[in-house]
């Protein structure tokens, strides 16, 4: 069963791949306001990538014996192994990134609080649609670019360490 989420995992970290070259692509072609495809491609990028890790605690539960239940962090994770009197060093080290400023904490809330315009943005309009004017603030695509190198790397890494156990 946990191979099943191990493929979600993957798949969902593929998407969001997909996603960030598609997004560089439109910025080269230039037919659309960088705001537009960053509400539209990269939103999506963080949406998959919020998807791949919500499958991988699914993974963890199923490694761990549990049925996987609906995660959708990694105290939920946590309390659900407790109940079977289980512990995952994983699922500990998930928790900290998630209650830290870390990446994991940018992809958990975007599911609470998708990435909002900064106050200071100038309202352009283009036809009968008002657009955002790009501020200096991390964009949203280098933000999804660096959570999935970090995500990618963390479940490299703990999957890793699981298979030499």
């Amino acid at each position: 069963m946990a191979e099943d989420f191990k493929g979600r995992v993957n798949e969902r970290l593929y998407y969001c791949r997909l996603h960030l070259d598609w997004f560089d692509r439109e910025v080269e072609r230039a037919v659309l306001p960088r705001r537009v495809i960053e509400g539209a491609l990269g939103d999506s990028a963080f949406h998959h990538l919020l998807l791949a890790y919500r499958a991988y605690l699914a993974e963890i539960a199923s490694d761990n014996g549990l049925p996987a239940p609906a995660l959708v962090d990694a105290s939920g994770l946590i309390a659900a192994l407790a109940a079977i009197g289980r512990e995952s060093a994983e699922a500990s080290h998930l928790n900290q990134l998630e209650s830290s400023s870390s990446w994991l904490s940018t992809i958990i809330r975007f599911d609470r609080q998708p990435p909002q315009p900064p106050a200071s943005s100038v309202t352009l309009v283009k036809g009968d649609i008002p657009l955002l004017q790009q501020s200096d603030r991390q964009s949203v695509r280098d933000e999804a670019e660096h959570c999935l190198t970090e995500l990618q790397a963390l479940i490299d890494s703990q999957r890793g360490c699981l298979e030499e156990w």
